[in-house]
């Protein structure tokens, strides 16, 4: 069984608590983005993020300090238990193959946001992190943080161009499952599902 939770915005305590009291058959715990994690957090005089009970996989999102994961292209182990999957990324847990592919554009609220401080043209899903999935083969689950285009039109929103590029992807796996967050709103549209905040879904 694997546990996927929703966008976090940095309710650390509140997420340790969720993972504290998942179920032993849980074998895999996967964070669909926005985790909202600085490098101030694991400083020995912080230590705001760590001290997880079980391995936390997580992805990037729209809300995350963008500059400290760029360059990474294998998982990274950022503290005990709290592993970074990258862009383009396939795994096998709990017997399943997940395609992972973060990264989401700030477009609601970058009018409030301050360029290389909370928010980076970095973030965006691009053309060469959708390409990084080709030849994957077949996955059973594809995590993003984004939802693919055809999802935004039942939140009353248009796409914007991650989801564009997260529906390529998408397509190119043979539309598998989708486990996202991005919207805040849980939701199923079609094999799409997306989390609401700090949302645990179990399968």
């Amino acid at each position: 069984m694997i546990a996927f939770v929703g966008d976090v915005h940095r309710e650390f305590a509140k997420l340790a608590r969720l993972v504290g009291e998942l179920p032993d058959g849980v074998e895999a715990v996967v964070q669909v983005g926005d985790f909202g994690l600085h490098p101030a957090d694991l400083t020995p005089e912080s230590r705001t993020a760590t001290g997880w009970s079980r391995p936390l996989h997580f992805i990037g999102g729209n809300h995350d300090h963008e500059p400290w994961f760029r360059g990474l292209r294998e998982p990274t182990e950022i503290c005990r238990n709290l592993i970074y999957v990258p862009r383009g990324i396939v795994l096998r847990l709990d017997q399943r193959r997940l395609a992972f592919l973060g990264g989401g554009d700030s477009i609601v609220d970058r009018s409030r946001r301050r360029e290389g401080i909370d928010w980076w043209p970095e973030e965006g899903v691009t053309a060469e992190d959708v390409a990084r999935l080709t030849g994957a083969g077949p996955v059973d689950i594809l995590v993003t943080h984004t939802p693919p285009a055809p999802v935004y039109p039942a939140f009353g929103y248009p796409p914007d161009p991650s989801a564009l590029e997260v529906e390529r992807a998408w397509e190119m796996l043979g539309r598998p499952t989708v486990i996202c967050g991005h919207l805040h709103r849980a939701r199923a549209v079609g094999v799409v599902r997306v989390l609401g905040s700090l949302e645990v879904l179990l399968m």
